[in-house]
């Protein structure tokens, strides 16, 4: 609704080999995956590294919400 809060996540396609899994644990290789990049959460932004983890960056916040 218009003036609410939202809630954003950033995500990145890349390209590579990976395997994953089904619910039954049979592996399917596939050749792209999503990772995500940035997210906005009550209004904190959490940018992530490689290792997966998130950061909270106040000014990357900052910078996020100009464009916006």
């Amino acid at each position: 609704a218009l003036g609410r809060q939202a809630d954003i996540s950033v995500l990145d396609v890349r390209d590579g080999s990976w395997v994953v899994y089904d619910a039954l644990g049979v592996p399917m290789p596939v050749k792209q995956t999503i990772v995500p990049v940035v997210t906005v959460k009550r209004g904190e932004v959490f940018v992530y590294f490689i290792s997966g983890a998130k950061v909270p960056n106040p000014a990357a916040a900052r910078e996020l919400m100009k464009r916006v």
